[in-house]
């Protein structure tokens, strides 16, 4: 069977409990400071703004970038890769003629290597390209140019790393945040501590945004970018066979004040690992990750009111794309998956199978068909991109970015980036 590998997952599985299905009533409106009517994509400045359609914030926050010629992600964990979107080539980022890039294990040479232990989020601001990169005790930001050459040093990430644990780095208007989780013991009993934090990339100043300690275990807060606001959406385990609570708070950046935008309270929401997308200040939508027959239903949140929208038919894995969701899952004892995807308000825009036989030329003679697992899915509605995984092979890990262009009705699948790791 194929199989789904979020990295979250790792975790996820460990805390996951059965809950019943529930349907959370509306709640009083919370007071938010300063609404307007301005929308997501008009609030979007693609130089300085972190880009949520191509963006990860759960776990490892693998994210890709786009940019006018080409496409950037880091694969696996060591070499940032490019796409050239004219040509449909893609290769390490190293214009040295005579590197061997990453056709050998540890290539520090190569302009395209990072290091084995950077954090998976790739970054595009103001022209340049920034990773962050393990220089024990804490991470340090770097940046690049796009053809992958002039590497330095910016900002040191630090912090306490007994409390808040740095597992992704996502770049928005001059600060670098970061969402995790951390085992920690308060008064002699074990606790999880969940965080949001940032750095200020001129002055390095850490702050913490929000933090929530947990008995039952963690959640990782997703995060979202707005404009000047920062989207936090957590669940708080409470118990199992109790249906987790739901909440949305949001960071004002220039007022520095973390105010609360919808929480369900005691009933709660049924569901595991929830994601919101905000169209506009009133206008926020919400899904689980899994749905199923348990928690399939899709929601709207307006004035601190949550309705459902619609529920989903079938069983998979929903991502939010820009303006719409995208429900998958496997087809057993196929090369395909079976792809859904919906505008917000429930109308079907897409229902297809998308096939995998644009990997069979680039596939490892030791992996097959079962061995390959989708990490994430970014994109609109008119073309989206899958994240493939095959980490059985025995010539070492590969993974691929395909594109599925959706614009004619049928999906045309291209293999944007293809990188294997010994």
């Amino acid at each position: 069977m194929k199989r789904f590998m979020v990295a979250i997952l790792s975790f996820s599985f460990c805390l996951l409990f059965v809950c019943c299905k529930n349907t959370p009533a509306e709640n009083a409106p919370t007071q938010l400071q300063g609404k307007n009517e301005a929308v997501y994509s008009a609030e979007f400045d693609p130089e300085t703004d972190f880009d949520n359609s191509l963006g990860w914030t759960f776990s490892s926050g693998r994210n890709i970038i786009e940019t006018a010629d080409a496409f950037y992600l880091l694969p696996l964990s060591s070499y940032i890769y490019y796409g050239d979107k004219a040509t449909g080539e893609y290769a390490p980022l190293c214009a040295k003629p005579e590197c061997l890039h990453d056709e050998e294990e540890f290539n520090p040479s190569c302009n395209a290597f990072v290091g084995r232990l950077s954090l998976l989020s790739v970054n595009y601001y103001n022209g340049k390209l920034y990773y962050a990169k393990y220089t024990n005790p804490d991470y340090t930001l770097y940046r690049m140019d796009l053809d992958g050459s002039n590497h330095e040093a910016v900002l040191q990430l630090s912090c306490d790393h007994t409390k808040y644990g740095i597992m992704n780095a996502c770049i928005h208007r001059g600060r670098v945040y970061s969402s995790g989780f951390k085992d920690i013991v308060e008064n002699g009993e074990p606790k999880q501590l969940s965080s949001v934090v940032c750095w200020d990339m001129q002055t390095g100043e850490f702050k913490v945004i929000f933090e929530e300690k947990n008995e039952y275990g963690g959640r990782l807060p997703m995060m979202f970018f707005y404009g000047k606001y920062v989207y936090i959406c957590i669940e708080s385990l409470r118990g199992r066979n109790v249906t987790p609570g739901v909440k949305i708070l949001r960071w004002d950046t220039e007022n520095e004040l973390l105010e609360p935008v919808f929480d369900a309270g005691e009933e709660g929401i049924s569901g595991d690992l929830f994601s919101c997308w905000v169209v506009s200040e009133d206008e926020i939508y919400l899904t689980a990750l899994f749905c199923g027959a348990e928690h399939s239903e899709f929601y709207r949140i307006s004035d601190g009111k949550i309705t459902e929208t619609f529920s989903f038919t079938k069983n998979g894995c929903a991502f939010m794309l820009d303006g719409a969701v995208l429900i998958n899952g496997d087809i057993e004892g196929t090369d395909q998956r079976w792809a859904q995807i919906m505008s917000f308000d429930g109308k079907m825009l897409f229902d297809s199978n998308i096939p995998l036989d644009v990997l069979n030329s680039t596939m490892p003679a030791s992996c097959d068909y079962d061995d390959i697992a989708f990490t994430s899915v970014h994109g609109d509605p008119e073309a989206f991109y899958f994240l493939y995984d095959c980490s059985r092979s025995r010539a070492g890990d590969a993974r691929w970015l395909v594109r599925y262009d959706i614009s004619s009705g049928t999906p045309e699948a291209a293999v944007v980036i293809f990188a294997t790791e010994k």
